[in-house]
This record gives C-alpha cells, sequence and structure tokens, in this order.
C-alpha cells in the first residue's frame, strides 16, 4: 500500500506543473530599453489641437552622452504619445513641433538626461509646449 501511495504522489507531483530550473539554463536580458515619451500643446493632448496650431509631428533629437551619435525621431501629433526603442546607455534628448512642410515651428524643448539600463526597461518623459514656445 504505501509503495502505491508512494507512486501517485510521483505521478501527481509530475503533473502538478512544476519545473526544475539547473544552472545551465540560460538567463536572457535585452540590452535595449525605452524612451516613452508624452506631450502636450497648450496644456492639451485633443487631437484637433494639432490643426489649429498646424503641427504635422513631433521631431525628437536623442543623442548618446558615451558614444558620438545622435538619432531623429518623428511621432505623427495626434498620438500625443510615442515609445522610441533605445540601446543601454546614457543619453540627452531634445523636441520640436513641425508643420506638414516639415518646418520647425517651435523653439526647442530640452528633455534632459536620462540612462537606459536595459532589460527592456523604461524611462517616462513629458514635453510641453506652451503657447509662448510657438515661432
Amino acid at each position: 500500500m504505501n509503495k502505491l501511495v508512494a507512486a501517485l504522489a510521483l505521478v501527481g507531483f509530475g503533473l502538478s506543473g512544476c519545473v526544475v530550473h539547473t544552472d545551465d539554463d540560460p538567463i536572457v536580458v535585452s540590452d535595449y530599453g525605452y524612451l516613452d515619451l508624452s506631450w502636450t500643446i497648450a496644456g492639451s493632448r485633443n487631437s484637433s489641437i494639432c490643426a489649429a496650431y498646424d503641427v504635422d509631428v513631433i521631431s525628437v533629437r536623442v543623442g548618446s552622452r558615451t558614444e558620438n551619435w545622435e538619432e531623429y525621431y518623428e511621432a505623427v501629433c495626434e498620438d500625443f504619445a510615442t515609445s522610441i526603442k533605445l540601446l543601454a546607455d546614457s543619453y540627452e534628448a531634445d523636441a520640436v513641433l513641425l508643420d506638414p512642410d516639415g518646418r520647425t515651428i517651435t523653439t526647442t524643448v530640452d528633455l534632459g538626461y536620462f540612462r537606459l539600463y536595459g532589460d527592456e526597461d523604461s524611462v517616462p518623459i513629458r514635453a510641453v509646449f506652451p503657447d509662448a514656445s510657438f515661432l
């Protein structure tokens, strides 16, 4: 009887969904993260504000603080948020709003410095474009 109980216990343990990991299991750590940028125009996130100010896209400049490079990213005005995938590193960034012809129509908003540590972390940053920022 004891052997039957022991055998059933082992079978039940095997079906319980228990997973055993060994030291040979690879640990997967991604080497990137995200700049999660949101913005407002004249205090609003209403899509009609983009047309009222003739804004087509937000242009975001991101520069590495440890490497010698910078990259530009664009997002549609009406989205009021974008997520930019970047390698783990230290960065500085700024943004401007562009009209449908690609012309800059605001002063540059400094987004400051931030660091991404990898493993898909994210840094939320908000860009504010008040009335006074329009050229």
